[in-house]
């Protein structure tokens, strides 16, 4: 049952994907159009180019490239061979993979290379469905590169690229402001309470909540902020640049970047920290 399941989702990842993208939206914005409530137009085009492009990305890098180095390393250097029909293998993939990215994501948020990147996603000034897909297109250049651990472990890659695929669909359900609390999920997972604050630009909520599925990394490492309803809470990002033309979202801080190099206001040393 699982390896056919495994197989489904590989042969419909994309159409998934979209469908599930597409429905997630139409149901967001129905609950909006009920409750009367108003949808910034601009930030959503934005939001929607920025994830057509983050899609191209992904469809041509991770198909034509990295998915081929992924198979290449698991068939030459893996160093275990994890059974990939075994239920307990996809779990330990699952945490170990949010245990990665935990720290792939504070990393993005503590240097300015990578941040003139991840803020593209942090741009927007309204949370809701829409700003799940304002995906940053560079981080393809990065981030498949960064998890080649697992082919080089043993984690055949058709694990690593379906449980990506749910792991798109579940972040697109986390950037919602119609949910509020969850009770005692709060405290375990990513909730959208939980990621609610990982948006906001309040003092309080800076750098905080770094984790995708699990919530108990941040409570380890001291990253962990719960949402208080009593804040006034703002979205977008507290620099110089803006993010609000079509272009803009192609380009993100790396303009700003490449001109503070330029006129020596920063040395490249400086591109792995945000001072």
């Amino acid at each position: 049952m699982l390896r056919n399941a495994t197989q489904w989702l590989l042969d419909h990842n994309l159409i998934l994907l979209v469908g599930a993208v597409t429905a997630i939206f139409s149901v967001e914005t129905a609950i909006h159009l009920l409750r009367r409530r108003s949808i910034d137009r601009r930030q959503t085009s934005l939001s929607a180019f920025a994830g057509f492009a983050y899609l191209i990305g992904k469809v041509v890098g991770t198909k034509l490239s990295i998915f081929v180095l992924y198979v290449w390393i698991w068939e030459n250097f893996r160093i275990f061979d994890i059974p990939v029909f075994a239920w307990w293998s996809w779990l330990v993939l699952w945490v170990i993979g949010d245990f990665a990215y935990y720290w792939i994501h504070r990393m993005e948020h503590s240097t300015r290379l990578f941040w003139a990147s991840h803020s593209i996603h942090h741009s927007s000034t309204d949370f809701n469905y829409t700003t799940a897909v304002r995906m940053p297109w560079m981080e393809m250049l990065y981030k498949p590169v960064i998890v080649l651990w697992a082919p080089l472990v043993g984690f055949n890659p058709v694990m690593y690229a379906a449980l990506g695929a749910i792991a798109l669909i579940v972040g697109q359900l986390q950037h919602s402001e119609s949910v509020g609390s969850l009770g005692v999920l709060d405290k375990i997972f990513v909730t959208p309470l939980n990621h609610r604050a990982h948006h906001a630009s309040n003092d309080e909520y800076l750098d905080k909540n770094f984790g995708a599925s699990f919530i108990i990394w941040d409570r380890l490492f001291g990253t962990y902020q719960p949402y208080d309803d009593s804040i006034d809470v703002r979205y977008g990002i507290l620099h110089d640049y803006t993010i609000g033309r079509f272009s803009d979202v192609l380009i993100g801080g790396f303009g700003e970047l490449a001109r503070d190099l330029a006129n020596g206001r920063i040395r490249a040393r400086q591109l792995f920290t945000m001072r």
